[in-house]
């Protein structure tokens, strides 16, 4: 799939189905890309169910984790 200077590694590719009921695998040289249920894109969390949640508390809980750590050191 270099036909427009796409390259793909599928061993470092993974898929989420947001908001779907279609979870039919997504296939790439006949083999299926690895189907994960989150995972963090440029610092945001990305979940199956597509809603910001789960973002905004892992973000919460860092800063609270950041000030603790500036209090106490």
């Amino acid at each position: 799939m270099n036909k427009i200077g796409l390259k793909i590694n599928p061993k470092n590719t993974q898929v989420v189905h947001m908001n779907t009921t279609n979870c039919n695998p997504i296939l790439f040289n006949k083999r299926p890309l690895e189907d994960v249920g989150e995972f963090i894109y440029m610092v945001s969390k990305v979940t199956t169910p597509g809603d910001c949640d789960t973002d905004i508390n892992t973000r919460i809980s860092k800063a609270k984790q950041a000030i603790l750590k500036s209090t106490w050191t």
